[in-house]
């Protein structure tokens, strides 16, 4: 059972990937760098509205240059163009704007990677049905988990995972009646657009496992 969930985990970045070309639709973006990984070509970018594409948002993005970026550091404001084709936004033509002030605080981008054994903190969220329900419910079930937002346009992003879950669903509902006690939890990260409504709306139309939205977090632990 532990090899299959480990390989259900795996799967779920790679199922779904399309073949085919096609021309990319390119969109203005710029925003602050808060993070920058050129051994993964990624660069985390808090930006703002992008116009009949996306919301504001903080999103990790590949870089289809990652030269573009020698001599920009986490701080920085730049502008770029997010290239959008065959399911997949890369950041093109990535130029500085202004560098951080001298003395401006980092922007936080790490966070506490949890490691085998830890316990996790008894997060409280609230369903598509508008009900509360904390993450301990789930103890002594296998739990998968994926993030989201509805409002997601980029076919590699959450599009996938949706696409992703539900085929990871389906095979469990085909297996041993063991494997049937595995939860699948989807949660938002935009509570201001993605209410209850919003989620269950999404819920039907995708045929999706549960949904959930993040009002708030609440950690129980003390």
């Amino acid at each position: 059972m532990k090899c299959l969930l480990g390989f259900l985990l795996l799967s779920l970045a790679a199922i779904g990937c399309g073949t085919g070309t096609r021309e990319a639709k390119r969109y203005p973006i710029q925003g602050e760098v808060i993070s920058l990984d050129t051994q993964k070509n990624l660069l985390t970018l808090k930006h703002g509205d992008i116009p009949d594409f996306m919301p504001a948002m903080t999103m990790a993005y590949e870089m289809a240059y990652p030269k573009e970026v020698t001599g920009i550091a986490v701080g920085d404001t730049i502008r770029a163009e997010l290239a959008v084709a065959n399911g997949v936004g890369r950041l093109e033509k990535i130029q500085l704007v202004a560098k951080a002030a001298p003395n401006a605080p980092k922007p936080a981008a790490q966070v506490h990677l949890p490691t085998p054994g830890d316990v996790v903190p008894d997060f409280r969220f609230v369903n598509q049905d508008g009900r509360a329900i904390h993450l301990h419910q789930f103890r002594g079930k296998p739990l998968l988990i994926t993030f989201i937002y509805t409002r997601c346009p980029l076919p590699d992003f959450c599009p996938r995972m949706n696409e992703n879950f539900v085929r990871v669903q389906t095979l469990l509902n085909n297996q041993a009646a063991v494997l049937k006690n595995v939860e699948l939890l989807s949660i938002s990260f935009d509570p201001d657009y993605d209410t209850p409504a919003v989620l269950k709306h999404y819920r039907r139309v995708l045929r999706r496992p549960a949904v959930v939205a993040i009002p708030f977090v609440q950690y129980n632990g003390g």
